[in-house]
């Protein structure tokens, strides 16, 4: 729903500077949007995550945590999904945000800088 309340929108990408950069996000309340790496289709090691003001926020960069337990390189990363999920909290992310039952998440695969 283009019209939701909370809402992400990204694109495939490749990493950029350590980041990536989500298109859109709009948010309900203030809060937080986290990165995992795909685990099973589901999130799994948390890679980076900013604070979400309410409202839109568009082109919010998201650096890669290097203390993730992961590499954050990109011949790592290339062709790997992540999540990039809503979570609330007010010191730090905390639970996901859910509407309708479903966490409000999105997924996206990084690219190759040079394919």
């Amino acid at each position: 729903d283009p019209n939701a309340p909370n809402l992400i929108t990204v694109r495939d990408q490749p990493i950029v500077n350590a980041s990536v950069t989500i298109d859109l996000v709009r948010a309900a309340q203030p809060g937080w949007l986290v990165l995992y790496l795909s685990k099973n289709d589901k999130p799994g090691h948390r890679m980076g995550y900013v604070v979400i003001q309410a409202g839109e926020s568009k082109q919010v960069v998201v650096p890669l945590d290097p203390n993730a337990g992961v590499s954050i390189t990109e011949s790592f990363l290339a062709g790997r999904q992540l999540f990039a999920v809503l979570q609330s909290g007010s010191k730090a992310p905390g639970t996901p945000v859910v509407v309708n039952g479903q966490a409000v998440l999105e997924p996206f695969t990084v690219l190759a800088s040079n394919p």
